[in-house]
Formats: structure tokens, C-alpha cells, sequence
């Protein structure tokens, strides 16, 4: 949402009517005329429209001050929210339904997470958060892979709700990948149908992409992550490790 101010015209500086000065008398004197006074130089002077103009300048840096302090305020509030620390922390992750997209052939269905710490990373090849966090996410897949208790579950997802961009999904992720030399099995989800359900226990409107969530052995989730920023694997990491020794 954003917020217009009407801007202020500049009021017009007062006009002078130039008159025409006395002309010196025409008498002829016997004296010479008295020289006229120096006129002294015109020293710059504050005009209405110079004191409207400082007032906007003033009015737009204070709107421009409390903006960036909203932002600051807010991604506060969004990092605190993230992470072990989302509300949706302790609530029931919906029943586990994918599809095949790449170097997989089976679908995956809610019995290959029974008993196991899960990893979900929805992602997309055409998101540039999600390409920075990829090979991030790779490498912690790679460390926990001899884990029996533990499932790392990549979903790759379509740009848009365009039937076509669903069809090209399997082979651009599939092309992504081997630009990357990874092959490990990667998900899809037709009609965004387990989405949509995750959204409703996330309590939030629209989905962001890219979206981690980690799986308890109770099926309850145990962290959310929204968007990506450095480090984020970390706390997911250490999260899955603490998750893991609970169970």
C-alpha cells in the first residue's frame, strides 16, 4: 500500500510594477547637480515560495525518517517470527502428498514420513532467493543423508497457476539440477493442493517462495522459514539435530 501527499503548488513571489523614476528637473541650475547616492547592492531576502519549498523539504524527509523506521520495525518483526519462533510452531503439518518432478519416479505419500524428521523446501528455478539458498540446503541434505530419521523433501514449484508452466516443471527443474550436478529426488505439486492446505495452518494468505518447514517424528512443525537470508541454514540445521535427539 502505498501513500500519495498532494503536492503544494509554489505560491507566486510578489510581482513589482517597474514606475518610472522623476526625471530631473529641466531648470537649468548654476550649481552642479548633487551626485547621487550609492545604491546598495541587493542582498538575497526569504520570499513566500522559498519558505513553501523549505517546508515540503522538510514535510518529505520526515515522511522518508518514519518509512525507514517502519521497515526496520518490521523486518524486526518478521526475523523474530521466523525459525523455531513462527506461530505455527506446535501445530499438525498436513498429510504429506507429492508427485514425481525429477530424478524420482514414485510419488511420495504421508507413510515415507512416519517416525522421521522431515526437511520441506518449496522452491522454484525461476526465484533468485531460492537459487542462493539451494545449494545451501544441498549440502545440509547431504550431511544428515546417512540418517535413517531423517527426510529431506525438495518441492520444486511452477512460477505461476499457468497449466503450462506445470508442464515445463519436470524438465526445467530437471535441467536445473544437472547445471548444478545434483540428482537427488525433487517433488512437485500439482494444483499447489498440499500448499494450500500448509497455508491454512500457517495462517497466512499468500505463499513465499522460497518456504522451509521442519517435521517433528510427531508430525507436529517445528520451524517455518519465509524467504531466505544468510545463515538461515544454520538455524535449520541445528533445528533438524535438536529435533532429531528429541525423538
Amino acid at each position: 500500500m502505498s501513500n500519495s501527499a498532494d503536492r503544494q503548488s509554489d505560491s507566486p513571489a510578489d510581482r513589482r510594477s517597474d514606475s518610472p523614476s522623476a526625471a530631473p528637473s529641466a531648470t537649468p541650475s548654476a550649481t552642479p547637480a548633487a551626485a547621487p547616492a550609492d545604491t546598495p547592492a541587493d542582498t538575497p531576502s526569504a520570499t513566500p515560495s522559498d519558505s513553501a519549498s523549505s517546508g515540503r523539504r522538510v514535510y518529505v524527509l520526515l515522511l522518508l525518517a518514519a518509512a525507514a523506521a517502519l521497515l526496520f520495525v518490521n523486518s524486526r518483526n518478521f526475523r523474530s517470527r521466523q525459525g523455531a519462533s513462527h506461530p505455527a510452531v506446535g501445530q499438525l503439518s498436513p498429510a504429506l502428498r507429492l508427485e514425481p518432478c525429477a530424478f524420482v519416479d514414485s510419488p511420495l505419500s504421508p507413510a515415507a514420513a512416519e517416525g522421521r524428521v522431515v526437511l520441506g523446501n518449496f522452491w522454484g528455478t525461476w526465484c533468485p532467493p531460492c537459487r542462493e539458498e539451494f545449494p545451501h540446503l544441498a549440502a545440509l541434505r547431504q550431511r544428515f543423508a546417512s540418517n535413517e530419521r531423517f527426510l529431506f523433501v525438495s518441492v520444486s514449484c511452477e512460477m505461476s497457476e499457468d497449466p503450462a508452466d506445470f508442464q515445463r516443471l519436470p524438465e526445467e527443474t530437471r535441467r536445473y539440477l544437472q547445471a548444478e550436478r545434483m540428482t537427488f529426488p525433487v517433488y512437485c505439486d500439482p494444483a499447489d493442493r498440499f500448499r494450500r492446505a500448509l497455508l491454512g495452518v500457517l495462517r497466512q494468505e499468500d505463499f513465499a517462495y522460497p518456504t522451509t518447514v521442519v517435521v517433528g517424528t510427531d508430525g507436529r512443525i517445528r520451524g517455518v522459514w519465509r524467504g531466505y537470508r544468510s545463515g538461515d541454514e544454520r538455524d535449520m540445521a541445528n533445528l533438524v539435530e535438536q529435533s532429531l535427539a528429541a525423538s
